[in-house]
């Protein structure tokens, strides 16, 4: 016999007797469990869905959930401004409470006065797509035109934080985040007061509401010059930004 087979009879003789041996007396291995990953959203299962998904979203008057938790930031720049982003989410809450109290109507001209819900009215279009990547064109009900940068991360797709990078408003504060995180401070603060009074009925009119919720800003800034200076840095809007909250800063 030769040494090759040799050492092949004894290499599996030494595994059978090993195989043996451990058996002996051992407990049955444990059952292998696979975790299986939920299943994908349809609405986020592919860029067309998405999209279709992205037009309903950006035609709901107040949605305080509906546009950072569909956010990617693919950087750590991109993710503070997302992060950041959620700050502004007592704002929306308090559309939310004036859109019950006062009526949609009347919530939609504060909300377009102060410029707080830009991606309302806009119709939303899938333009590319290559691979992983696509790009969306939204338009303004002005005809206002910007790119939506898309991205399929985890099996699902989402709004690139790439998106920003080519917004010069959105890349103004992306530059100062720390200007759009004092603004989120504040509307921790000034909001929630203002959300209890429109419940309890205190509000005759929207008019009175917006006074009092513009003095409440006014006092806190007062008191904290460094948000009016990182507004003038940063050109952050006054009062609010994109829709936001949940966790889109992944």
């Amino acid at each position: 016999m030769s040494t090759s087979r040799v050492i092949i009879a004894v290499a599996v003789t030494a595994a059978l007797g090993l195989s043996f041996l451990s058996g002996c007396g051992a407990k049955e291995p444990d059952p292998v469990v696979i975790q299986q990953r939920p299943p994908v959203d349809p609405r986020f299962a592919t860029a067309e869905a998405f999209v279709d998904h992205l037009n309903v979203v950006a035609n709901e008057l107040v949605n305080v959930n509906g546009i950072q938790e569909l956010m990617y930031g693919e950087t750590p720049d991109q993710r503070r401004f997302i992060e950041a982003l959620g700050g502004l989410t007592p704002m929306l809450d308090l559309f939310a409470a004036a859109r019950d109290h006062f009526g949609e109507d009347a919530v939609r001209e504060m909300a377009e006065q102060q410029a707080a819900m830009p991606l309302f009215g806009t119709t939303i279009r899938l333009v590319a797509q290559n691979d992983r990547r696509a790009d969306a064109v939204s338009t303004a009900p002005d005809g206002q035109e910007s790119t939506l940068k898309l991205v399929e991360i985890d099996d699902r797709w989402w709004i690139s934080g790439y998106t920003f990078d080519h917004d010069p408003d959105a890349r103004k504060m992306m530059d100062n985040p720390a200007a759009l995180e004092q603004m989120g401070d504040m509307m921790r603060q000034v909001c929630p007061p203002i959300v209890n009074n429109i419940r309890a009925g205190r509000y005759s009119t929207v008019e009175r509401m917006q006074n009092e919720l513009g003095m409440s800003i006014m006092a806190y800034i007062m008191a904290h010059p460094e948000v009016m200076e990182g507004m003038n840095d940063g050109e952050a809007p006054p009062f609010g930004g994109r829709p936001a909250g949940g966790p889109g800063g992944r």
